[in-house]
C-alpha cells in the first residue's frame, strides 16, 4: 500500500521490570468492577488465568516473527455497547501475572481489522507490558468489510466511527483501567504500537485523544484514507480501460529501466532511487526494449505496459491534466499488490487489484458489494474519488497535525 513511515515519540524513558502485585486470585471476574467509559454501557466482564501460553507471531510493523512460549497472564474480556448505536464491541486485555514492566501498550489492527488479536498483544505481554486490543464491533477480517452496510444502500456509520476512532479511545480507557485495577496502581506510561491501519489508528489517537498515550509508534500510517485508498486503484483502472494486463516480468522490467536511469541522481549507485523528485524517466522512452521474462523468455516492453507503469508512478491524473493524488516511487515493486495481475488456467492475464480499495469503493462509496468496478469510466473514477473525500474525510482522515 502507498504509505509513509511515521514514528511519533511524545515521551520516552526506560523503566526496570517491577515485581507484579498480582496473584492468581486477582484474575477473577468478581475482583474487577466495570470500567467507567463515558458514552458506553458495559455488558459483561470475564477474567481467565492463562498459563504456559504459546503462539507463533508473524512480522508486523515493529514486531518480528517469533515463537512465543510460556506466557502467563490474566486475560480479561470486556464487552460493551454505545447505547443507540446497536454495536457490540469486545476489548481484550492481557495482564502479565509476573514481571509486569509498569507500562501499558495499546495495539492496532490491519486492513479492515480494528485489532490484531494475539499478533501484537502476545509480543507485548512477552516484553512485560499490560496490553489491549479491540475487535471494533466486527469480525477482525483483514479484507472484505462485511459489516460496512447496515442495510442495502446504507453505510453503518456507527461501526465505521468505531473502526475509525471511537473504539480506539474506548479500548485504551478500558485497558488502562483494568491495568490499574489488577496491579493496584496505574501504568507509569502508555504506548501505542500499530502498522498500516494500526499506524493510522496511532495518528488518530494523537489527533483526537492526545492525553491517552505517552508515546506512539505509527508505522506505514494510512493517513489520507479518503484519497489514497481510491488512488491505489488507479493503475488497475487504467488496465481495465485499455484492456491490457501486463505480466509481472514486464512491470519488473519497467522498474529496472527506471532504476537504471535514475539510481545515480543522488550520487550513489545502490539500486534505490533516492532523489525521486529529480527522476522524470518516461516509460514510453524504453518501448521496444528487450528483456527476459522469468529469466528465459525473450520479450519486448510494450506501449500499453508503459501506460500502466506511468499510471502507477504518477497516480490519478484527470482529463484536464491535474494530478489528483500521488503515485508510487519509480523503484517501487509494482507487482506487490497495486499493479498485480493474475493468470487463469489457460494463461490469460486479468486484473488482480488490492482488495482494500475495491472494498472501499464498493461498500462505502457505491454502497453495493456487487458493484462492477472493472467497468467504470475515467469520469466515474474521479466522481468516486471526489465522493470519498466529500463523505469521509472528517470521519477517518488523520491529516490534522494541530
Amino acid at each position: 500500500m502507498l504509505h509513509a513511515f511515521v514514528s511519533l515519540t511524545l515521551a520516552a524513558t526506560s523503566f526496570p521490570l517491577v515485581a507484579s502485585l498480582a496473584t492468581s486470585l486477582a484474575c477473577c471476574s468478581a475482583n474487577h468492577t466495570y470500567p467507567s467509559v463515558f458514552g458506553t454501557e458495559i455488558i459483561s466482564l470475564t477474567a481467565v488465568e492463562v498459563r504456559n501460553y504459546s503462539t507463533a507471531v508473524e512480522t508486523s510493523g515493529a514486531v518480528l516473527a517469533a515463537n512465543l512460549t510460556g506466557l502467563n497472564f490474566c486475560s480479561i474480556n470486556v464487552t460493551y455497547t454505545h447505547p443507540g448505536w446497536n454495536d457490540l464491541i469486545t476489548v481484550t486485555t492481557w495482564l502479565p501475572l509476573t514481571g509486569w514492566n509498569g507500562r501499558f501498550q495499546g495495539t492496532g489492527g490491519g486492513g479492515w481489522a480494528t485489532g490484531s488479536d494475539t499478533q501484537l498483544v502476545a509480543p507485548a505481554v512477552a516484553a512485560g507490558y499490560a496490553a489491549a486490543t479491540t475487535d471494533g464491533g466486527h469480525s477482525n477480517l483483514l479484507v472484505h468489510p462485511d459489516w460496512a452496510l447496515s442495510s442495502p444502500g446504507n453505510v453503518n456509520y456507527f461501526l465505521l466511527q468505531d473502526f475509525a476512532s471511537v473504539a480506539l479511545s474506548d479500548m485504551t480507557v478500558i485497558g488502562q483501567a483494568l491495568t490499574e485495577s489488577f496491579y493496584g496502581r496505574p501504568a507509569a506510561h502508555s504506548y501505542w504500537n500499530g502498522c498500516s491501519t494500526g499506524g493510522r489508528q496511532g495518528l488518530m489517537l494523537a489527533q483526537r485523544y492526545p492525553e491517552l498515550y505517552d508515546g506512539i509508534l505509527a508505522l506505514a500510517p494510512a493517513i489520507n484514507w479518503d484519497s489514497f485508498i481510491v488512488a491505489e486503484y488507479w493503475a488497475q483502472h487504467v488496465m481495465n480501460r485499455i484492456a491490457y494486463y501486463p505480466p509481472a516480468c514486464e512491470l519488473e522490467a519497467f522498474t529496472a529501466a527506471a532504476i537504471a536511469a535514475c539510481d545515480d541522481l543522488d550520487g550513489v549507485v545502490d539500486g534505490i532511487i533516492s532523489d525521486e523528485n529529480a527522476c522524470d524517466m518516461d516509460p514510453h522512452s524504453v518501448i521496444g526494449q528487450s528483456f527476459l521474462c522469468n529469466g528465459t523468455v525473450p520479450m519486448q516492453l510494450t506501449a500499453a505496459g508503459a501506460e500502466i507503469a506511468l499510471a502507477a508512478w504518477t497516480g490519478p491524473v484527470d482529463a484536464s491534466g491535474k494530478k489528483q493524488w500521488y503515485g508510487l516511487n519509480r523503484d517501487a515493486n509494482l507487482t506487490a499488490g497495486l499493479v498485480a495481475t493474475t493468470a487463469s488456467l489457460n494463461g490469460t492475464l486479468t486484473s488482480a487489484p488490492f482488495p482494500i480499495p475495491t472494498d472501499w469503493i464498493k461498500f462505502f462509496i457505491e454502497k453495493d458489494p456487487l458493484f462492477n468496478i472493472a467497468n467504470i469510466s475515467d469520469a466515474e473514477y474521479f466522481r468516486i474519488l471526489h465522493e470519498s473525500r466529500n463523505q469521509y474525510a472528517g470521519i477517518i482522515n488523520t491529516a490534522d497535525p494541530t
